[in-house]
């Protein structure tokens, strides 16, 4: 046997029995031989399933000893000869059986001679009986004959391996495999064959009872399984005081300990089984079951798992629905072939392993062709099938969930269910009697029956003092937050004022002293502007999702910071007053530094008191904007400046020195003494300073913390928003799309105008099932820089290196003549790759000016180089979606409305056409239909369509999957009936 078949042969028993059972669990593999010759004997609960289980667990090339007639099966049979399996003749089954071994024998020792394992299952038949059958010679003489033959000087090692299922043969139970102490039959030089065979065998057995489930008495069975069952339970609601054992030791720790006091005390079995019996009794009797005691002792951790079950059922709802349609008709016709074709119970599992590989393979074959034809796409039709084989095993989970849910609340709300009482104090009876017959038996046996057993490396992470260093962590990165951060306004390098002549700084002192002075004047102007400004807010005249006010609450802004930038050039420039043998310019440097920096500060507080709760304010006036030359984050940087206390230092220290008669030289004129009105409102602007410095450190702390968490949480969504944005389910019969060359020359021709506003769809996209109707995209349609010229676009207007990025071709040589917000952000497109990849195509044509296309244009062109909105938030100018670069450049001339969609205000593209269909009669209305191309699918086209039918696609779903006639092809019926037949089949 090649290495390569057996990890061929290996990797489809370790699908197999992973796809049955739900856990596999393997003890002592650190005992089994990597290189010396290995005979392992093995128990054989479960027919042709215990060959899996062996080749999972052990990591070496195995051969087995395997009944002539499984080799007469079509694919057994391929396996075990690719195994290199070995036929036993059985005698029962053959006459003269023994003297056809006589070639097994000799084969593998030949296979002991090479190093090599094989595996024999000593018991001889397979079987599900709670106790080891006895064990045959076979074994014993094939280890016995291969020592004998070279001189007892092989090294053969003889490992028992137990297997033991449970629940026996149930669909997704737990798989326990126990290697034991590997031993040798060299001892055994010289002793007479017939008791060398029988001392082997028993050897055999006594080294496989301690790994398997054997009982003395079977009629003990169903007390080991009940008892297990209970003790199971009992340590799954308390996993703090017990580390939870799988079912299959469970049972195995309690075979074996009732098995010890059979003998030893029968008494104590009959108390045990009395106490079983009598709670078991009453939970049949009050219909209490063991779910509804699991939370009893901490109810607060019961109702936390009992909402966490009611969650997951709800949130797993849509996935158990869509496993239930895909693999339900499967499942049972599985279970039904299984069942009625076996004749011995114990081959169920492998007749279900067979049948569901057949009855599977076909059903799931058959929904990924469908899904293919449909999508023509393999790698949606893989996607789906992956989604197919999770959802199967996620329904299996959910209906195993869903059944345990209110016998969990019968638990929590005792009167729902009369005798829980009575019950628990059975239950824990029992489980208190078996707890001390456990003690007492390893006292008797001087070893720990229940040895630690090894946790899971989640159940070994420690869990709370990484929470406790990541609170920590937190705790320290928040208080970053409040710490003094330099003012970035002022740069560290020396201004040119201690360098000046006595004349030139007289003269610059008196030159900027008029400049703050008119400064001061402008922050009172816009101050009464803002004032006026915020009454229209709060009274509900403006909102500041139109760009119109967007635009009024930016025009003030720019200006106070403007202000802002020229106190803080004054405070740098004075920053060092003082001058080598002048004191007076420097008293005067001192008194313009100073009422600059007090008004600085008084402004900036007035600004964030003013809009500090207002949150949606903040997040406009931190939004930055390149067209308006704004900075990001600019409120905040303003309350971080507040909250320096060295501001506060410096404030306190220039105020003390004048105060103390340092102003004295102040000169006097309009200029100074305006400046004079500013300063005598100093001492009252720092004491407020200084009651609010840690609330605005707090608040600055808070605001970055939030900040920060946001830009995590929009770099999660704007990843999976990409990795969805250019999926489609389907692939048409032009994956470019069905607009042809001819029509894209025809558009650009005779149809498209500089300003025309181009509605797509793509069928099958992905984010078709995101978004509202039938129509889900928007573009502008531009034209050349050539033509923007032509029509009154001026370069001049802040837009030269836009139209200069226009002018270059795309990638595939195309010119670019449309500008659309997309996943990559607002960018120049051509008209192959825009239109040209779409389904169908809606063009609306402003009825505008002239003027008012070009102003219109150069809006649009000034939002060229955003970031894409992945929160499809209307509010914030700074990222743009495809129907925001519309809004923004049409809002005001043409009345848009905005839609509420979840609690935010945005617009969908279908609105743009619910517009045009609302006014198309109207003798004013804004908006005419230039082109309509609709999507036929059946004949692989998009052709030209009447004003009838662009009227009917308001009328369409958004999913292609759902839409009909001539837009939708046969594929998709196709699915759906199949789809509905399963859910009438399943349902039935």
């Amino acid at each position: 046997m090649s290495k390569l078949w057996w990890r061929i042969i290996r990797g489809i028993a370790r699908i197999c029995v992973w796809a049955y059972y739900s856990a596999f669990r393997v003890e002592g593999a650190e005992r089994i031989p990597k290189e010396d010759p290995v005979l392992f004997v093995v128990n054989h609960p479960n027919a042709l399933v215990d060959a899996g289980a062996v080749l999972r667990a052990v990591p070496r090339p195995v051969s087995f000893a395997a009944k002539d007639t499984l080799f007469r099966l079509p694919v057994v049979g391929w396996m075990l000869r690719k195994l290199g399996a070995v036929p036993v003749y059985r005698p029962r089954d053959h006459d003269g059986g023994q003297r056809k071994n006589l070639g097994m024998f000799s084969a593998f020792t030949e296979l002991f001679r090479r190093g090599g394992a094989t595996a024999i299952f000593p018991e001889g038949h397979s079987h599900l009986d709670p106790e080891l059958k006895e064990v045959k010679s076979g074994p014993a003489r094939l280890a016995l004959d291969a020592e004998s033959e070279e001189g007892f000087t092989l090294g053969l090692k003889v490992v028992p391996i137990g297997l033991h299922y449970e629940p026996r043969q149930q669909f997704r139970g737990e798989v326990h495999v126990r290697i034991g102490e590997p031993f040798e039959v060299t001892d055994l030089e010289g002793t007479h064959r017939r008791e060398a065979i029988r001392i082997v065998q028993a050897r055999i057995a006594d080294s496989l009872r301690p790994l398997v489930l054997h009982l003395e008495n079977v009629e003990l069975e169903p007390l080991v399984r009940g008892v297990a069952e209970v003790y199971d339970e009992h340590q799954r609601a308390h996993p703090d005081d017990l580390k939870p054992r799988p079912r299959a030791e469970l049972v195995q720790i309690a075979g074996a300990c009732l098995n010890h006091y059979l003998v030893a005390d029968p008494e104590v079995i009959e108390i045990a089984e009395r106490k079983y019996r009598r709670y078991e009794r009453l939970a049949r009797r009050t219909g209490v079951e063991e779910e509804a005691l699991a939370g009893r002792a901490r109810p607060v951790r019961a109702w936390l798992s009992f909402l966490k079950l009611l969650a997951g059922l709800v949130l797993g709802l849509p996935l158990y629905l869509f496993g239930v349609l895909t693999s339900y008709l499967p499942y049972r016709l599985t279970d039904r072939i299984a069942r009625k074709r076996t004749e011995d119970e114990v081959d169920l599992p492998i007749r279900r392993i067979g049948a569901g590989a057949v009855c599977f393979g076909l059903f799931w074959g058959l929904l990924g062709l469908l899904v293919f034809l449909w999508s023509r796409s393999a790698g949606v039709t893989a996607a789906f099938m992956a989604l197919v084989v999770v959802c199967a095993f996620v329904a299996r989970f959910y209906a195993e969930r869903a059944g345990t849910w209110k016998a969990r609340l019968d638990g929590l709300v005792p009167l729902l269910r009369p005798g829980l009482d009575r019950v628990e104090l059975a239950r824990d009876d029992l489980l208190q009697f078996v707890n001390e017959l456990v003690r007492r038996f390893e006292i008797e046996k001087g070893s720990t029956f229940l040895p630690p057993r090894k946790r899971k490396w989640m159940a070994r992470v420690p869990w709370l003092g990484i929470g406790v260093t990541l609170l920590l962590a937190a705790i320290g990165w928040f208080a970053l937050g409040l710490r003094d951060e330099g003012l970035k306004e002022l740069p560290d390098t020396p201004s040119a004022w201690r360098s000046l002549t006595t004349a030139r700084a007289a003269e610059q002192v008196e030159k900027d002293a008029k400049a703050v002075a008119a400064v001061f004047d402008t922050l009172e102007r816009l101050e009464a502007r803002m004032h006026v400004l915020m009454k229209e807010f709060r009274q509900g005249g403006r909102t500041l999702e139109t760009p119109l006010d967007d635009k009024a609450v930016r025009q003030i802004f720019l200006t106070y910071l403007t202000c802002r930038d020229v106190l803080f050039r004054t405070v740098w420039y004075y920053r060092a007053p003082w001058r080598e043998g002048e004191k007076d310019h420097g008293t005067r440097a001192l008194y313009l530094s100073y009422v600059s920096a007090l008004e600085l500060v008084r402004r900036g507080m007035q600004l964030v008191d003013t809009f500090e709760d207002d949150a949606r304010t903040v997040r406009k006036l931190n939004e930055g904007d390149e067209t308006w030359s704004l900075p990001h984050g600019m409120f905040d940087r303003i309350r971080r400046n507040l909250a320096n206390s060295d501001v506060y230092d410096e404030l306190a220290k220039a105020a003390k020195y004048l105060e103390q008669g340092g102003s004295s030289k102040t000169p006097s004129g309009p200029v100074w003494d305006r400046l004079e009105s500013v300063a005598r409102h100093g001492p009252a602007v720092i004491a407020e300073l200084a009651e609010k410095l840690w609330h605005y450190k707090w608040s600055h702390a808070l605001a970055r913390a939030e900040r920060t968490l946001d830009e995590g949480r929009y770099e999660v969504a704007s990843f999976f928003a990409g990795l969805i944005s250019g999926v489609r389910l389907r692939e048409g019969s032009r994956d470019d799309g069905f607009i042809n060359d001819e029509q894209l020359a025809w558009l650009t021709a005779d149809v498209l105008q500089p300003g025309d506003i181009l509605l797509q769809r793509r069928n099958w996209a992905l984010t078709n099932a995101l978004l509202p109707g039938f129509w889900t995209h928007v573009a502008l349609y531009l034209g050349t820089p050539e033509t923007l010229r032509d029509l009154g676009v001026d370069d001049g207007s802040g837009i030269a290196h836009h139209l200069t990025e226009l002018a270059e071709p795309d990638g595939r040589g195309h010119p670019r003549v449309i500008i659309e917000a997309m996943a990559p952000g607002v960018i120049f497109t051509s008209l192959e790759y825009s239109v040209g990849e779409a389904d169908a195509l809606c063009v609306l044509r402003p009825k505008l000016p002239r003027d008012e296309i070009v102003a219109a244009l150069t809006r649009a062109l000034r939002h060229h180089g955003k970031p894409y909105d992945f929160d499809y938030d209307f509010f914030s100018t700074d990222k743009l979606v495809c129907t925001e670069l519309i809004h923004q450049a049409y809002q005001g001339p043409i009345t848009i409305e905005l839609d509420e969609i979840m609690g935010r205000k945005t617009l969908a593209a279908h609105s743009l056409l619910r517009k045009w269909h609302a006014e198309r009669t109207l003798p004013d209305a804004e908006l005419e239909l230039a082109c309509f191309l609709d999507v036929d699918e059946e004949a692989g086209i998009a052709e030209i369509g009447t004003e009838e039918r662009l009227m009917a696609t308001l009328g369409r779903p958004g999913l292609t999957l759902l839409q009909g006639g001539r837009v939708g092809s046969r594929w998709p019926r196709i699915l759906l009936m199949v789809l509905a037949g399963l859910t009438v089949v399943t349902l039935l």
